[in-house]
């Protein structure tokens, strides 16, 4: 990768950061941002994360069905249980999804309420906040104000860790393919 190519990322990557320390930015605009950087990255880590936020069901249904496994097998304890669970944990590591890395602890526990939105798209959650924010409502159906808030707030933290964590240095940028190959 030569020193234009990493310039223009990183221009991309500050685009991100800014857009994230904006408060009337969207969340989405950034997430998308990044999932197109871990692209042209070839990033897994990034991608399998952005996939996660931008609620591609791929990742997010193995995700919700490894989380009610979790909860019942702490709930109950049994070997059925604990059977369910390796089940649903084979899957995730099928996609190469690593728990406490591609999905923290605290967000599986806020995405596993409903009422902070669940495992949906990034998108659906910060409209719905917005929506409960403008009619001055706590609570819409099945969600909480105070719930997508901590969903949302746990995502960015984690927007920007991403985005601090991928970005390139110019002195350890590598050629391309094709530069080592002229």
């Amino acid at each position: 990768m030569n020193a234009k190519n990493v310039e223009v990322i990183n221009s991309l990557f500050s685009e991100v950061l800014e857009n994230l320390g904006n408060p009337n930015s969207y969340l989405l605009t950034s997430i998308i941002a990044l999932n197109k950087l871990a692209k042209v990255l070839y990033s897994p880590d990034l991608y399998i994360w952005t996939e996660i936020q931008m609620g591609n069901p791929t990742y997010t249904t193995v995700l919700e069905d490894w989380v009610r496994c979790y909860i019942k097998n702490r709930q109950e304890k049994t070997k059925e249980t604990k059977e369910l669970l390796k089940k649903a944990t084979q899957p995730i590591d099928n996609l190469g999804i690593i728990i406490g890395s591609h999905i923290t602890p605290e967000e599986l526990m806020a995405r596993s309420k409903e009422s902070g939105g669940g495992f949906r798209h990034i998108g659906f959650i910060e409209a719905k906040y917005k929506h409960l924010l403008k009619t001055n409502k706590e609570n819409q159906g099945v969600y909480n104000r105070s719930h997508l808030a901590t969903t949302l707030s746990i995502i960015k933290s984690m927007a920007y860790r991403m985005a601090v964590n991928n970005r390139i240095e110019e002195s350890i940028a590598k050629p391309s393919y094709a530069e080592q190959h002229e």
